[in-house]
């Protein structure tokens, strides 16, 4: 008798819990709702999409309860005419470092400045891009070397669309088509292994060096230039790996002496 009782309070108390912790869930998810104002409509079709998949509708929640702390740092120049003009120099267009360089002096010396804005993602991103990143996050998942991440490490670490403030890239599926067949071709079993064959790829594809533009870096850029310093190929290597389901983060460390600092995956 007493363990049908101490099972019953057991049972009960897992309920409470469950409902406790589904209604944090439910207001953190509205706040972020809240926040994203007009772009709500986009986000709920995501939300609405997988309404009838539990496992897709968890990572759903997972990125727009987090989507309000992550946004885009655009910069460009803009003409001392008018400020309405966005320009952005072309680098793949410049023979080499100093011909950048020399260029952007040129603008500064015509007046031209430069523009910082930060675009959030919660109130930018629309249902197609969230639900494409997430079929194709998902499709990664089920590779051999990426069959043992854990939901929660998924959610981390493969799932998100960005590594840090860069521009959302839509570079995802293209990465997944050149990249995977490499791995299933070396057979790789571990995020480990897929991540040492990836690495030794890229390492011929993108080096570093200063492309001379002032300006944050994007992925696209360095994707086609192939060069970038070390927090533009941490970036490209970041959506380049969760792309084929090896789970990356990024960290940073600021050297105060310098006023300068490093990061890597």
């Amino acid at each position: 008798m007493k363990n049908i009782l101490l099972k019953k309070e057991l049972t009960l108390l897992s309920t409470i819990l469950l409902i406790a912790c589904g209604s944090q869930n439910d207001k953190k998810l509205e706040e972020a709702l809240v926040r994203a104002n007009e772009n709500r409509k986009e986000l709920e079709k995501v939300l609405n999409y997988y309404k009838n998949d539990t496992v897709k509708l968890a990572a759903t929640r997972f990125l727009i309860e987090n989507m309000p702390y992550h946004f885009t740092l655009e910069q460009y120049y803009t003409s001392p005419n008018s400020k309405e003009e966005k320009y952005r120099p072309d680098i793949t267009t410049f023979k080499n470092l100093e011909s950048v360089k020399k260029h952007c002096d040129s603008l500064t010396n015509k007046g031209y400045k430069i523009e910082t804005h930060i675009n959030y993602d919660i109130s930018r991103l629309n249902s197609h891009f969230l639900i494409n990143n997430i079929e194709l996050a998902f499709e990664a998942w089920k590779k051999p070397w990426a069959k043992n991440v854990s939901f929660s490490d998924f959610c981390k670490y493969i799932l998100p669309y960005r590594a840090q403030y860069e521009e959302v890239s839509d570079l995802r599926k293209e990465f997944m088509e050149r990249f995977l067949p490499l791995l299933d071709s070396a057979d790789v079993k571990t995020p480990l292994e897929a991540c040492m064959v990836l690495r030794s790829k890229i390492e011929n594809m993108i080096r570093y060096q200063d492309t001379g533009l002032n300006l944050y870096p994007n992925i696209n850029e360095t994707y086609r230039s192939g060069i970038g310093t070390c927090e533009a190929l941490c970036n490209f290597m970041i959506l380049a790996m969760r792309s084929v389901g090896i789970p990356v983060a990024i960290d940073q460390t600021t050297w105060v002496k310098q006023d300068r600092g490093h990061c890597w995956c």
